[in-house]
């Protein structure tokens, strides 16, 4: 009962306040300005309610990226351009800048190439492979390739070996590797190994809805000749209580130095690393 009334006397959360709503779509527009050059096609299609496909380059380099408003795309354009989660460490920028030929780079779970975007953008002259299964997402990655041709598209899942899995798809970002005891229908993709992709990369970015953990188990991590990786970690599939804690000690024993943590939740995180010196 106590509990009851202490509810029914809660204040009621106050509705936003036109002043409040306008300082809300200045701070949106601010933000998208630096990372769509079409802002205002941009914005019109963000705020229709039926989901629309989009065409934008990005500010500065202009390059180019499709977006599905209404859907999941929209987060992760967020993530990427406004929240600068996968902006680099200094670290990381020194350690690229220092490199005798552009960055290689090496996307795997490239979902539709946001990413891949913003490093087109930060390094103009960097070479790209995007590993991405998903159809719907291979399509809009795929458009992305023909304009900018520094990215090499690899149909496939990413993992720790070569062959074939069972892939949920169609969920956008979300579309994972499942068991072959999974309910429900999907689809039998083909994996590559990711080791072998990686061995020319300098940087290896990671967001692969859980089959990170088998990569992360593998030996090959320790003798990975990257100079610095970041990879988004899921409670999906983990084999560890804690997955962000697991995550980190992988990385830390295969010789990796980490150098941040973006938006760790219980569900997901986002590590920056680097190889070690020595």
């Amino acid at each position: 009962m106590a509990s009851n009334a202490h509810a029914q006397n809660a204040p009621l959360p106050r509705a936003e306040t036109g002043l409040q709503r306008r300082l809300r779509f200045v701070r949106q527009y601010a933000a998208w300005r630096r990372a769509v050059r079409e802002l205002w096609r941009f914005k019109w299609r963000e705020h229709r309610a039926a989901p629309r496909l989009g065409a934008y380059h990005t500010r500065r380099g202009r390059v180019a990226y499709f977006i599905r408003h209404g859907t999941r795309d929209v987060g992760i354009f967020s993530e990427i351009f406004v929240a600068g989660e996968y902006d680099p460490p200094a670290a990381v920028s020194r350690l690229l800048a220092a490199l005798d030929h552009p960055p290689r780079i090496l996307d795997l779970g490239a979902n539709v190439g946001l990413f891949t975007a913003s490093c087109l953008e930060r390094w103009p002259g960097a070479e790209i492979v995007a590993v991405e299964p998903d159809p719907e997402n291979l399509q809009l990655l795929e458009r992305m390739a023909l304009v900018e041709k520094r990215i090499e598209v690899i149909p496939a899942c990413a993992g720790a070996r070569d062959g074939k899995v069972r892939f949920l798809a169609g969920l956008f970002a979300e579309s994972q590797v499942v068991s072959d005891g999974h309910e429900g229908e999907t689809l039998e993709l083909p994996c590559v190994d990711a080791f072998r992709l990686a061995e020319t990369a300098d940087l290896v970015k990671i967001d692969i809805e859980g089959s990170e953990w088998e990569i992360l188990a593998d030996p090959r991590l320790a003798e990975l000749p990257v100079s610095a990786l970041v990879m988004e970690w899921h409670d999906k599939s983990c084999p560890h209580a804690d997955p962000g804690a697991g995550a980190r000690e992988a990385l830390e024993r295969a010789g990796f130095e980490i150098l941040c943590e973006h938006r760790p939740v219980p569900q997901n995180g986002t590590l920056w690393a680097i190889r070690r010196a020595g």
